[in-house]
């Protein structure tokens, strides 16, 4: 997500009273915030509710929305499992399945994407058709996360600063050989 969306969503979220959408920015920064509660109805009313969107050809054969809709239902279940991992032991792909509206195979699908990322922490037990959260090692793995982020960020300031020193070695070592070049 886009600095400046991130910022208007919580530029949202502070204010004690939101009217009604009236631009497709508002649209857009409602459905995000429905995404973020794992409301993929209402995202979609508002996404559909831009009329721009609504002109495209692709849109009117119904492919466009058929993707739309599929992507907004996996994202509004991925939010679901990220902010819910804390308070359960395991998810039913069956109930996940049935809630967002999904087939039980893409369920999974995203799921193992999820795992195979890193980006949750947990396994599927196929015995019980289970989504299992591992919460021993999940503390652990985010700081790891955090300290690779974190080790990055530095990596991408020592380059900056070497940028930085070639460029006033270039310009110290041009303006000497002016210097020299004038006195000769």
């Amino acid at each position: 997500m886009s600095k400046s969306y991130r910022k208007l969503i919580e530029y949202y979220d502070q204010k004690a009273f939101v009217l009604a959408a009236e631009q497709p920015r508002d649209h857009i920064v409602f459905a995000a915030r429905a995404l973020n509660k794992s409301d993929w109805r209402t995202a979609l009313k508002h996404i559909f509710s831009i009329t721009a969107l609504t002109k495209i050809s692709e849109f009117r054969n119904g492919e466009l929305e058929a993707t739309i809709t599929k992507a907004f239902k996996v994202s509004a279940m991925t939010s679901y499992i990220f902010m819910s991992a804390k308070q359960y032991k395991s998810f039913s792909f069956e109930s996940l399945s049935s809630i967002f509206e999904l087939e039980e195979k893409a369920v999974k699908k995203t799921v193992s994407h999820l795992i195979l990322n890193n980006r949750l922490q947990g396994n599927i037990d196929r015995e019980t058709n289970l989504l299992v959260i591992d919460k021993e090692n999940s503390d652990i793995k985010q700081l790891q996360q955090l300290s690779l982020q974190y080790v990055s960020q530095i990596q991408s300031l020592i380059q900056n600063n070497e940028k930085t020193l070639e460029i006033m070695n270039y310009t110290a070592v041009k303006a000497a050989r002016k210097k020299e070049d004038h006195t000769k």
